[in-house]
């Protein structure tokens, strides 16, 4: 199972085409014949190569932030579908807990929980066959609690 965040892999290819395509933009720009020629794609090179390599840093750093932590997978019996849960902590603004479904060897996922941080620990999660997954989180007062099920996967959440 590949537990890929595509998202940012995405991001990540797009920041690394951009530097590559300014930098190979700089080095042809020397061997162009017109100045104006030259002047105009070192001109359009050099934002994109700039944009890319801040994009690659932003990346970088909000990989490196260390706020976001995740269980091991949970498998199914099968071990077709597996389970992750996420929490991301926001300090002192509290933070937040989700529990994400994958199936379709990682390519495919949902997010079939949410709530408040630290709500739903890896004991708490349960798989009922292949096709049910039991949740049960900490309830607290004053939260939003999601629950949903996916076209595969019947999701039950009960608080305990």
């Amino acid at each position: 199972m590949v537990f890929l965040n595509w998202w940012t892999v995405g991001l990540t290819m797009v920041a690394l085409l951009m530097v590559a395509s300014g930098a190979v933009g700089l080095g042809k720009a020397g061997g162009l014949r017109y100045r104006a020629a030259r002047v105009g794609v070192r001109t359009v090179s050099i934002p994109v190569a700039g944009l890319g390599a801040l994009l690659g840093l932003l990346l970088l750093l909000t990989w490196a932030s260390g706020c976001e932590t995740t269980s091991a997978p949970i498998y199914s019996p099968s071990g077709r579908a597996a389970v992750r849960i996420y929490d991301i902590d926001g300090g002192a603004t509290d933070g937040d807990t989700g529990v994400e479904i994958r199936w379709a060897r990682g390519f495919r996922q949902a997010n079939v929980f949410s709530g408040p941080w630290k709500s739903v620990e890896p004991a708490d999660v349960r798989w009922v066959g292949d096709s049910e997954l039991r949740i049960a989180y900490r309830a607290l007062t004053g939260y939003e609690y999601y629950c949903r099920s996916t076209p595969t996967v019947k999701v039950v959440c009960t608080p305990k």
